[in-house]
């Protein structure tokens, strides 16, 4: 069995048979943790982010909410708005060809008397 495959059940520790996770333990990707002390929470993290201030974490936070709320209003305003211009055209297409159909109607009609 391999740790990253399409099929959910052919992925290591997918079966819910108790001591299964022993797979994931096992796998050589996984080989130089000391899964121990990562459950007593003893490992320091390899990297910390440094936190200038709670503030501005949650400023970063909202902004990039509300960029991401701006940018799919965007794309809806763009989509709308070219959904709008095709049919214009469509529109003004039908219309031209009614007007064409009625000249020609008008002026066969002017013909025939």
């Amino acid at each position: 069995m391999q740790l990253l495959t399409k099929a959910p059940n052919a992925r290591l520790g997918s079966s819910e048979i108790p001591g299964e996770e022993r797979e994931i333990k096992d796998h050589l990707f996984y080989r130089n943790i000391n899964w121990q002390k990562l459950q007593n929470l003893e490992v320091q993290p390899p990297f910390k982010p440094r936190v200038v201030s709670k503030f501005l974490m949650s400023s970063v936070l909202y902004l990039v909410i509300y960029l991401k709320r701006l940018f799919c209003f965007v794309v809806f305003v763009v989509v709308f708005v070219a959904v709008c211009a095709i049919m214009m055209v469509f529109i003004i297409v039908v219309i031209s060809f009614i007007i064409v159909i009625s000249l020609i109607t008008i002026v066969q009609t002017f013909r025939s008397k």
